[in-house]
């Protein structure tokens, strides 16, 4: 926070920022949301911090490798059709194709959504409820890492299409 003595307003600039920001005339205004702004930054930074430290992790297993064994599991718990089962191992097969290089720690919520947004909505809300499974079970297991949330909590699936009808 500096102020600019020509026309009194002070100016806010961090690392993160391109260029300075106008915070005004008003001195306490001006500190204040200064002080939002750094613990703002200063968030932003530990969160980056434990993203990284978490795709460092060299030992984590990569999401085609756990990700199989589960559904097996899941599949022999709930005693399945073999209909049912099938359509699991499609889904499981597709998702390790596209996302199954990462190591759990690294994927995030983005990677999910991107992994899943050319399914129909159907599938998308299917594939959701099956990673929300996966990834409790990941965390009991001691595959991804405790103190890491889940992405799926966040993962927006596309709503289904309102019918057209057809006036008779």
């Amino acid at each position: 926070l500096e102020l600019n003595p020509l026309n009194g307003s002070y100016y806010y600039k961090n690392p993160g920022m391109l260029r300075k920001a106008n915070l005004g005339r008003d001195p306490e205004a001006a500190l204040r949301l200064a002080k939002s702004l750094n613990s703002k930054y200063r968030i932003q930074l530990e969160q980056a911090a434990v993203s990284l430290e978490a795709s460092v992790d060299f030992g984590s297993p990569v999401f085609s490798l756990a990700f199989p064994v589960f559904v097996d599991k899941y599949i022999q718990d709930y005693r399945l059709k073999s209909s049912t089962a099938r359509r699991l191992r499609q889904r499981q097969r597709r998702l390790c194709g596209q996302i199954g290089v990462l190591q759990l720690p690294t994927i995030d919520t983005q990677i999910l959504r991107e992994a899943i947004a050319a399914d129909s909505q159907f599938e998308q809300s299917k594939i959701k409820t099956l990673l929300l499974r996966f990834f409790p079970y990941a965390k009991s297991t001691g595959l991804y890492p405790p103190h890491l949330a889940n992405p799926v909590d966040d993962l927006f699936v596309d709503p289904i299409p309102q019918k057209t009808r057809q006036r008779i």
